[in-house]
């Protein structure tokens, strides 16, 4: 039941390449839920 949430709440994340060459995400909804990372699959 908790892995459809994370999966379902993923589906709805924002993805954006950063200057940098870092990769930044959010997740509308989950209010100070964000990931940076080097890879897309890393954030």
């Amino acid at each position: 039941m908790l892995t459809n949430y994370i999966q379902a709440a993923l589906h709805q994340a924002t993805y954006e390449l950063l200057d940098d060459g870092t990769f930044y995400a959010e997740v509308p909804g989950l209010q100070g839920l964000y990931a940076n990372a080097p890879t897309l699959e890393g954030c």
